[in-house]
């Protein structure tokens, strides 16, 4: 993953005595072009999370589990926002209009 201009701020929160949130949300905020997927967003939160408290999630520990249901919650509204706006039927729709523009492209 790349790195941002706001890992040093989260890395060193601890010495700084600063509050990291606002660093938080910029970080994902950089990287978002980078994420395809929820499994992206998960993946980058359990690597922030190593970052903030210097310490490597498990893919099993209970933590990741609640990093992956709000990674794919808000996956699920994002899509579902999308869906209502352009009046589509339902994901599915949203996929199929979707890999028509990208075969389009090509």
């Amino acid at each position: 993953m790349t790195q941002t201009r706001f890992e040093k701020t989260i890395k060193s929160w601890r010495t700084n005595d600063a509050h990291i949130g606002d660093a938080i949300h910029k970080h994902f905020t950089e990287v978002e072009p980078s994420l395809e997927d929820w499994i992206d967003v998960y993946t980058e939160g359990m690597r922030v999370w190593g970052l903030v408290f210097e310490e490597a999630l498990d893919e099993f520990d209970l933590e990741t589990d609640v990093l992956a249901g709000v990674a794919a919650s808000a996956w699920n509204l994002a899509l579902t926002q999308v869906v209502q706006a352009l009046e589509l039927s339902g994901v599915g729709q949203l996929e199929e209009t979707l890999r028509g523009m990208r075969d389009a492209e090509a």
